[in-house]
């Protein structure tokens, strides 16, 4: 399949030119805004999960190595239940579940 870009203002006007053989031009119009809020809303972003069918694609939730913003709480998070673990096997996990893990 081929992923191809497309302004939403150039969707919409393209849209509504079809729909406007068959209703009216405000009709028309009102819909294809709604036909491009529903594609915009199933698209990713980065505040927002990915689809799972993104994810099957290699696509990724979580970043390779944790983010330093993070990266202490992440560690003592893991300390808390595995009291002998270092940085070095606490970035291991990580990075096993960067390449292993999946959506539901």
């Amino acid at each position: 399949m081929v992923d191809f870009r497309i302004n939403r203002d150039t969707a919409e006007r393209i849209i509504a030119r079809f729909l406007r053989e068959k209703i009216s031009s405000v009709e028309a119009n009102s819909f294809a805004s709604k036909i491009c809020d529903s594609l915009q809303a199933s698209m990713s972003s980065p505040t927002r999960v990915a689809p799972a069918r993104d994810i099957e694609k290699g696509l990724r939730l979580i970043p390779s190595i944790p983010p330093k913003a993070i990266a202490k709480d992440y560690l003592a998070e893991l300390q808390s239940f595995m009291q002998d673990i270092d940085p070095t096997e606490a970035l291991e996990i990580w990075r096993t579940v960067f390449r292993h893990g999946r959506a539901p």
